[in-house]
């Protein structure tokens, strides 16, 4: 599964540096020409790692969704992602190591995240809860309900990798689940755990569901839409 995801450390200079030129690119959501020769190191830091482009793109605290697409081409295309993203902008001041996290892009995964995606909540090592990740429309996620128990063996899978990669207790992470005749899960991305997270609880609520999803995984909920 991570035989082709590739991570960058970037340190607090090249935070600096990013945050130095989003306050220009947030506000023309466009890479500043000015600075190109001060991003090279973070240009170079990428090249060196040989990425199989095009690829996903996301930071690894945040998903840098705002600037547009994730789907980039080349180096200079992720740094321009980065440094328009808002809300990556946010945090670059928080002084907290950051990664860039590339993955090689699968046009099948974003065409159809609407209809396929799920949103897993980790705690200490324990699947609490699943949801549908687009919680505001009916895409028909009835159809997974007889496949649910192998599907949430595949996530346990993933979720061995996960930990074993990353040294992670309590974590989100989001997965592709083919359709019901197919059984493949796929992971999407990984993002932080908890009610003071900026991952977002999809059909949970980080404090109303909070027995649920800081639960010990006996019972793992999951909700979907279905009118």
């Amino acid at each position: 599964m991570y035989k082709d995801i590739l991570v960058i450390d970037l340190s607090q200079g090249d935070l600096k540096m990013l945050e130095k030129v989003s306050k220009v690119a947030v506000q023309t959501n466009t890479l500043p020409k000015l600075y190109c020769e001060d991003l090279e190191d973070i240009v170079h830091k990428i090249d060196i790692q040989n990425p199989k482009w095009p690829c996903f793109i996301r930071f690894d605290s945040c998903s840098p969704k705002d600037a547009g697409c994730l789907k980039v081409q080349n180096s200079w295309e992720v740094v321009s992602v980065l440094v328009r993203s808002k809300r990556l902008y946010k945090i670059y001041s928080d002084n907290i190591p950051e990664k860039i996290i590339l993955r090689p892009w699968d046009q099948n995964i974003w065409d159809n995240r609407d209809k396929n995606e799920h949103r897993v909540f980790v705690h200490n090592n324990k699947i609490t809860a699943i949801s549908q990740y687009d919680c505001y429309n009916n895409h028909n996620f009835s159809r997974f309900r007889i496949s649910y128990p192998l599907i949430i063996e595949h996530i346990k899978e993933i979720q061995h990798q996960v930990e074993t990669a990353f040294k992670l207790q309590s974590y989100v992470i989001d997965v592709f689940v083919g359709e019901p005749e197919q059984y493949v899960v796929q992971f999407i991305e990984i993002n932080p755990f908890g009610m003071e997270s900026p991952c977002g609880s999809c059909l949970f609520h980080w404090v109303d569901d909070q027995k649920i999803l800081y639960g010990d995984g006996t019972n793992i909920q999951i909700r979907y839409v279905v009118q």
